[in-house]
C-alpha cells in the first residue's frame, strides 16, 4: 500500500466527473516502491491554478484533512499528490478509485 506522502506518476484517462475545484479523471499512477493502481485524480481548472490562490489553498486543504481520515467504508482513501505536466504544471489529489 502506497503512504500518504507517496508521489507517484499518474497516467490521466477518462473523466469521470467535475465540482467546485475542477474535476475528477479517473487514471493509472505508478508508485515510487513499483505499485502500479487505478486512481481517480481530482484537478484544479487550469484558470484556478493560475489566477485564484484560494482554490488551490483550498485543494491542500482537503488533501491534508483526508491524510489524517484512516479507512473508512465511507471515505475516499487519499493515496498522494500529483503534480501533471502540460502547458502549465496542475496539482492533483490522487485518490482510490473506486
Amino acid at each position: 500500500m502506497p503512504t500518504q506522502q507517496a508521489t507517484p506518476t499518474v497516467n490521466l484517462g477518462e473523466e469521470l466527473g467535475s465540482g467546485r475545484f475542477g474535476k475528477v479523471l479517473k487514471g493509472s499512477a505508478t508508485f515510487p516502491n513499483g505499485e502500479v493502481r487505478e486512481v481517480a485524480v481530482k484537478l484544479l481548472e487550469e484558470s484556478e491554478h493560475l489566477g485564484n490562490t484560494s482554490y488551490a489553498t483550498l485543494l491542500k486543504r482537503e488533501g491534508e484533512l483526508m491524510s489524517t481520515v484512516s479507512h473508512h467504508v465511507n471515505v475516499v482513501r487519499f493515496l498522494g499528490w500529483a503534480v501533471i505536466h502540460g502547458q502549465c504544471e496542475r496539482r492533483g489529489l490522487v485518490m482510490e478509485y473506486c
